[in-house]
C-alpha cells in the first residue's frame, strides 16, 4: 500500500486557469505554497554518507530549525522542481523548488579522509590519526561523526549529528505534510552487516553492506508542494507526481524532477 494515501489519490485535472474552486475569479495573482525538499544523500564505497538537506515550510527543518515561510507563488507560472539524486562515491545533489534549494549530502571519507560538507556532513574515515566529520548546513542537517583509528564516524542526519567512531548515523527528520507522518534524511552508517532495506526517495546517506565493501549508493530526495483548496489545482504538471487532496490541500509529490503550473 502507497504511504500517499491510495483512497485519496486522482488524476491531475486539467483546468484552464488559476481561480477559487467553483470557477470564481481569484481575487490576487499569487498564493501561499508549503513544501517540503530534500536533497539526495551523499555516499562513498564503505558508507557513512551524510543526508541531503532538509527544508521545509511544514514542521520541523533539519538541524532543529523553526519551519520556513510558505512561499508565494505566482498563478499562471511554471516552476522547474529538481529532485537531487543520491550520490555514488560523491556527494549527493542538491533538490530545488522555486527560491529553496536544499544541499546534497556529504561524501563519507575514505579510509585517510575527512567526511565532505553537505547538507549533512559525511562521516569521517577511520586510520591511524581518526578523521573530522564534515560539516552540514545551517537549517538543513547536521555535521558528520569523527573517526578513530579503528571505526568510522557516522553521516550526519537532519535529526542528529552522526556517531562519534561508532559507525551510526545521524537522524532523519520526521514531516507530516502528506498528511501522514514519514521520516527522511538519516545519516548513512558504516559497516553494518546484512544489506539495509531503503527508503526510496527519502534523502538517506550510503550504508556499508557487508560483502566486500560496497556501500550502496546515497538515495535520491524528493519535493512536495501543497496549497489550499480554496484554489485551483495546478494547470498542468510534468515528472509525474503523485497528486491527491488532504487536509483541505492540493498535495503535488516530486520523485522526479519535473514542472509545476501554477
Amino acid at each position: 500500500m502507497s504511504r500517499y494515501n491510495p483512497r485519496t489519490l486522482v488524476q491531475t485535472p486539467s483546468v484552464s486557469g488559476w481561480g477559487k474552486a467553483g470557477g470564481a475569479a481569484a481575487t490576487s495573482p499569487t498564493t501561499s505554497a508549503g513544501f517540503l525538499v530534500v536533497a539526495g544523500g551523499g555516499a562513498t564505497n564503505n558508507g557513512k554518507g551524510g543526508a541531503g538537506g532538509f527544508r521545509t515550510s511544514e514542521g520541523t527543518s533539519g538541524r532543529g530549525t523553526a519551519a520556513e515561510s510558505a512561499l508565494v507563488v505566482a498563478l499562471g507560472v511554471t516552476y522547474t522542481i529538481t529532485v537531487g539524486a543520491g550520490g555514488s562515491n560523491s556527494n549527493g545533489s542538491n533538490s530545488v523548488f522555486s527560491t529553496v534549494t536544499s544541499l546534497g549530502g556529504g561524501r563519507g571519507g575514505a579510509s585517510s579522509a575527512a567526511g565532505s560538507a553537505g547538507g549533512c556532513g559525511g562521516g569521517g574515515g577511520n586510520n591511524s590519526g581518526g578523521s573530522a566529520g564534515g560539516a552540514g548546513t545551517a537549517g538543513q542537517g547536521y555535521d558528520g561523526g569523527a573517526s578513530t583509528d579503528a571505526t568510522a564516524g557516522g553521516g550526519g542526519g537532519t535529526g542528529a549529528v552522526g556517531g562519534a567512531a561508532n559507525n551510526t548515523g545521524g537522524a532523519g527528520t520526521a514531516s507530516s505534510i502528506t498528511g501522514e507522518a514519514v521520516t527522511y534524511a538519516k545519516g548513512g552508517s558504516g559497516q553494518v552487516g546484512g544489506i539495509p532495506t531503503p527508503q526510496f526517495n527519502s534523502g538517506d546517506g550510503n550504508r556499508y553492506v557487508d560483502d566486500g565493501f560496497q556501500g550502496t549508493a546515497g538515495l535520491a530526495g524528493i519535493v512536495i508542494v501543497r496549497w489550499s483548496t480554496e484554489f485551483s489545482a495546478a494547470t498542468s504538471t510534468t515528472g509525474s507526481p503523485l497528486y491527491y487532496v488532504n487536509g483541505g490541500f492540493h498535495v503535488y509529490v516530486y520523485k522526479a524532477s519535473g514542472t509545476l503550473t501554477i
